[in-house]
């Protein structure tokens, strides 16, 4: 059982690193009216792993 938490607790620590990178620019993006940016960045990190976990 103390496994399992750790298991859950490490994937939410992985997920939590790979999407910081992304909420970063796309934050900054908005804070700087670059609002094209920001959608972007969002709408590509959504494609990519849509047809990364489709595979």
């Amino acid at each position: 059982m103390i496994f399992l938490n750790v298991v859950i607790l490490a994937l939410g620590f992985v997920a939590l690193g790979t999407s910081m990178p992304e909420f970063a620019v796309s934050t900054s993006a908005a804070l700087a009216g670059a609002n094209e940016i920001a959608l972007s960045n969002v709408v590509g990190s959504n494609i990519k792993w849509a047809t990364a976990a489709s595979r």
